[in-house]
């Protein structure tokens, strides 16, 4: 019992908020599904984006991601765990959506050009910027498990705990493809240097 009037002291209201929005949703109010849908949509995004690197394929599998979001919403038995639930429909949808396509490696020589050219547009040429677009490249050129594991949890900032939960797998292996995710960049790094 402790633990549970522990854990949810250390929500934050968002979270809170969130759950409220979705059990709104569970319960048929509208406003609440375009609310949560609002509130998720840049997010998710984002994290789609880095998978596909495509703007036109990003929205074409966030309308499969909030399609299955308003098919299963039902289902969800935690509002708490809705985060959770909606990475893991964004990653399979996304990974539908790669296996569809079926030519991964022209998909991530599109994806280094257009976020190179996203990001030449919106700041100029400094060094940190060369040394993001190198880390870019390389996450691009890493196998989409080890580009989900460095998205989730540097880019999107979840915690081992929710990157575990997102995919159905231990914390002990989330930190252990974590390091190896993490070594394979470095080594694609200085290779390109």
């Amino acid at each position: 019992m402790s633990d549970l009037i522990s854990k949810a002291m250390k929500r934050t209201t968002e979270q809170i908020y969130n759950e409220l929005l979705v059990l709104r949703c569970q319960s048929g109010e509208a406003d609440a599904v375009k609310e949560l849908i609002s509130r998720w949509q840049m997010r998710l995004a984002r994290y789609v984006f880095r998978q596909t690197g495509n703007s036109d394929d990003t929205a074409d599998v966030m309308q499969e991601i909030w399609v299955s979001f308003v098919r299963k919403l039902r289902t969800l038995d935690d509002p708490a765990a809705f985060g959770q639930w909606i990475y893991r429909i964004a990653s399979a949808r996304t990974v539908d959506w790669i296996r569809k396509k079926k030519r991964e490696h022209t998909l991530l020589k599109a994806s280094v050009e257009e976020v190179a050219n996203f990001d030449s547009e919106v700041s100029g040429q400094t060094r940190r910027q060369e040394q993001i677009e190198e880390l870019k490249k390389g996450i691009a050129e890493l196998p989409m498990d080890q580009r989900t594991i460095l998205t989730m949890f540097y880019l999107e900032e979840c915690s081992v705990s929710e990157v575990a939960a997102t995919l159905n797998i231990p914390d002990g292996t989330v930190k252990s493809r974590l390091f190896q995710a993490r070594n394979q960049l470095r080594k694609l790094i200085d290779r390109s240097i």
